[in-house]
């Protein structure tokens, strides 16, 4: 995984795996169903949206209708 990051395991049916650095104001996402241990990590998403997220009873669903769109998002490979 990405190093330096605190991973959290989500329930969800597309995403395994969130974390947040709260000093740089972003998201970071694994989802299940990549062939490679990819990540996205979205900026500028600041902690009352991430807190949101966490809640929120479908992560998908937030993650499209709240964050894919609004924040700039970069795709990493794992080294």
């Amino acid at each position: 995984m990405v190093r330096n990051i605190n991973w959290i395991k989500v329930e969800s049916s597309n995403i395994d795996f969130v974390s947040y650095k709260e000093q740089e104001e972003k998201l970071f996402v694994k989802f299940k169903s990549r062939k490679k241990e990819e990540y996205y990590s979205y900026s500028g998403v600041d902690v009352l949206v991430f807190g949101e997220f966490m809640i929120a009873p479908s992560k998908g669903k937030f993650l499209i209708a709240e964050i894919n769109g609004k924040y700039d998002f970069e795709k990493t490979e794992a080294e």
